[in-house]
């Protein structure tokens, strides 16, 4: 088996010789995580989090939106130093920086917020 084309760093052609078993196709994804691959230069390596009263805490860039899901206000955080498909929902109480929470409501206030007390 060897590669006939390259279509990106992960999707590749190729070219299987006669006999190989049943249901083996020459177009499989994904090959790039088995053999070696020049051609992606690795990514920058994400900020470890910072060390609070021994309890690991990550920075956030900024929240981008908010929901309640059973009754529980949640936040989508863009994590500081990791790409967008590391975006994820949190539940406000792990926000621990009370003026992003402003910032965000300021600038969204028909989203969920939090409610008075």
């Amino acid at each position: 088996m060897q590669i006939s084309a390259v279509v990106t760093p992960l999707l590749m052609f190729l070219e299987i010789e006669y006999g190989c078993p049943p249901g083996t196709s020459g177009f499989l994804r994904g090959v790039g995580s088995c053999y070696p691959n020049t051609l992606v230069t690795p990514e920058t390596t994400p900020p470890a989090p910072i060390d609070v009263g021994g309890t690991p805490v990550y920075a956030v860039r900024r929240l981008l939106d908010s929901r309640r899901r059973g009754g529980t206000l949640q936040y989508l955080v863009d994590w500081e130093g990791y790409g967008p498909e590391e975006r994820s929902w949190v539940l406000a109480a792990d926000v621990l920086d009370p003026a992003l929470v402003e910032e965000f409501h300021r600038c969204h206030p028909s989203r969920p917020a939090p409610r008075p007390r």
